[in-house]
């Protein structure tokens, strides 16, 4: 049910209920449920429910949870590196690992960026993971295509390692 679309706003209350009817002549072919009401909210009284349910160590375990995984992608891109250093004998494998990295955390950052800013703070959190989303999304799609022979390889690591440094003060912020 598109609720913009019938004009609902804040403080509305919208009444369902449902009723069938059937052929049957030996019944009275007539039932409905009960009533259900659906007290519409601003998004300030949506914020605060949320707030009132939400302490403060889940909302910083949100976002420790995106520095975790950031750092699990850089970790995996230095093996990719050190692979490459040492002759290129393990980077199929750990160019795997890295690519299925990247793809969790694009994954977790599209999530985290797009979701219902709970806290003015997390508003600035949320606008820190854009910015690194969409600086990584480009560079982390071409990782999932290079080969660990690609000659670019070495440059794509150096680059999404080097957009991360450049984001993550804004995160640990």
């Amino acid at each position: 049910l598109d609720l913009k679309a019938i004009g609902t706003k804040p403080g509305d209350i919208l009444e369902f209920y449902l009723e069938a009817a059937d052929l049957n002549p030996s019944l009275t072919g007539l039932g409905s449920s009960e009533i259900v009401r659906i007290h519409i909210i601003s998004e300030n009284e949506y914020a605060a429910m949320i707030r009132a349910r939400t302490t403060t160590e889940e909302f910083i375990a949100r976002y420790r949870a995106v520095d975790e995984q950031v750092t699990k992608l850089e970790n995996a891109l230095r093996k990719v590196k050190t692979a490459l250093d040492a002759g290129g004998k393990d980077t199929s494998k750990a160019l795997e690992e890295a690519q299925k990295t990247a793809s969790e955390t694009m994954e977790l950052l599209n999530k985290m960026s797009n979701d219902f800013a709970v806290y003015e703070a997390e508003a600035g959190l949320q606008g820190v993971l854009k910015k690194i989303t969409s600086k990584l999304s480009t560079r982390t799609e071409t990782l999932g295509k290079v080969s660990a022979k690609d000659f670019v390889l070495p440059m794509l690591i150096d680059d999404i390692l080097n957009d991360i440094s450049q984001e993550e003060a804004g995160l640990k912020e």
